[in-house]
């Protein structure tokens, strides 16, 4: 859903407190727009895995209705997924599975603007 405004964004975790924490990141951020937020991942998928969805989705990893990965899996193709999580030993699965962005939590703004120049510049992995 990239407008003249800039990239819309969509927040999935299971932690409210994280999706208030991005919330406020996102909202300070020049090109960025929160399009939606949910603690559910199932009902995410059928906000963000289809044709005009967000731009970015920023999605925790370990969540107990569905894993962040197949969520990733499952909407890689309509959005660009930035995993979020505090748990380091899932970022080795992730990268065996695509090109997917990573912002370790507890995200600093500094974390997160260096995320986000990375997925405007195309460069994966950081």
């Amino acid at each position: 859903m990239k407008n003249a405004k800039g990239l819309s964004c969509y927040i999935v975790d299971d932690e409210r407190h994280a999706i208030d924490h991005l919330t406020e990141l996102i909202d300070a951020t020049k090109g960025l727009i929160l399009a939606g937020e949910s603690t559910n991942p199932v009902e995410a998928l059928t906000k963000v895995a289809k044709p005009n969805g967000p731009d970015l989705t920023f999605l925790d990893v370990d969540m107990p209705e569905m894993s962040g990965i197949d969520f990733a899996i499952a909407a890689k193709s309509y959005t660009t997924i930035i995993f979020i999580t505090s748990t380091p030993r899932f970022v080795q699965e992730l990268f065996k599975e695509e090109r997917f962005y990573y912002l370790p939590k507890p995200i600093t703004y500094d974390k997160f603007l260096a995320c986000i120049a990375s997925v405007r510049s195309g460069v994966t992995g950081n």
